[in-house]
């Protein structure tokens, strides 16, 4: 048998020490089997050659991964003598393992980002507002049961009649007092979402004025801006790890005028700028290459009769860019 330096080198044996060894014992036991039907195929004649990819042991105890290809290399039925070309990949290799795991953390983040969306749909619908009325002096006429909760009172009785910043004097140097004078002076609306500083809550106030005074809806938002915030970390979760992997996603909302929504990554892989908006799903196709687009389309009728996604290959329009 023949060998060159270059095979000695991937797998750290001398040329002494190669001939004292056979394929078998510088192979993983787990590659091994493959190779033994391959070569028994050849020597029976069924093939004339065959290719893998395959771990070598090194003599330092690693594995290499390698390309291997084998011919035979008699014209007969039967083969005794091969030729047998090795290439060694194991950057590949680890690019691939690399690439996999940005997958799977890209999967994941989109995961937690749709389980934010939906806590963030669940707070929205349960909370409560409260309904306060105040004078032109700020005194207040009427207040709701949910009003004086939030306001920490036993019952609204105890602050009927009271002046709301002699009440609450800490509020005076909020953005809550600013919106209200404003209301007052303008006699328009002012809506204001705004975290009390004394207990690191988050409030949502509706300032609605009148030539009598003012009149404000108000609840406590802490668990949907808590859930505004996850929604925007797992966003950029998943935007970082899309664009490591190099990975665009998109959503599409039947009967809204066939649009949806897209990461920043779609568009850069489809070479979009996102000022341009999001395309339609017609305007989509446009980008897929033609002979793909049928398969696009049929992908997405079946997820809209609600089977699940099946992953596609498909080319880019070479037109669009």
């Amino acid at each position: 048998k023949r060998l060159n330096h270059k095979f000695c080198e991937i797998v750290g044996y001398s040329e002494q020490e190669m001939f004292q060894l056979d394929f078998a014992a510088i192979s993983h036991p787990d590659d091994l089997k493959k190779d033994e039907e391959n070569i028994k195929l050849i020597q029976q004649g069924a093939i004339r050659s065959f290719q893998s990819d395959k771990r070598y042991l090194q003599k330092n105890g690693c594995n290499v991964w390698v390309k291997l290809t084998v011919s035979a290399m008699s014209l007969g039925t039967q083969s005794d003598h091969y030729i047998a070309v090795i290439q060694d990949i194991s950057n590949l290799k680890q690019s691939e393992a690399e690439n996999e795991l940005l997958l799977i953390k890209a999967d994941a983040a989109r995961r937690d980002a749709e389980i934010a969306h939906e806590l963030l749909e669940s707070v929205f619908f349960r909370v409560s507002d409260g309904f306060a009325a105040l004078d032109k002096h700020w005194n207040f006429t009427y207040l709701n049961a949910n009003a004086a909760q939030i306001l920490r009172r036993q019952s609204p009785c105890f602050l009927i009649g009271a002046c709301l910043w002699t009440e609450f004097p800490e509020k005076k140097s909020s953005a809550f007092y600013t919106a209200c004078i404003k209301a007052s002076e303008i006699q328009e609306p002012v809506y204001l979402e705004e975290q009390d500083q004394s207990s690191d809550l988050w409030f949502e106030y509706r300032i609605y004025p009148s030539l009598d005074g003012i009149t404000v809806y108000f609840s406590e938002i802490t668990a949907r801006k808590t859930a505004e915030y996850e929604i925007r970390r797992q966003m950029e979760r998943l935007q970082n790890a899309e664009a490591h992997a190099h990975l665009g996603s998109w959503e599409l909302y039947p009967g809204q005028d066939s649009k949806g929504w897209w990461s920043n990554q779609m568009f850069e892989l489809l070479g979009i700028t996102p000022q341009a908006g999001i395309p339609s799903a017609e305007e989509y196709l446009n980008y897929i290459h033609p002979e793909d687009r049928f398969k696009v389309v049929e992908a997405m009728q079946k997820m809209a009769l609600g089977e699940p996604p099946t992953p596609i290959p498909y080319r880019s329009n070479p037109e669009r860019g």
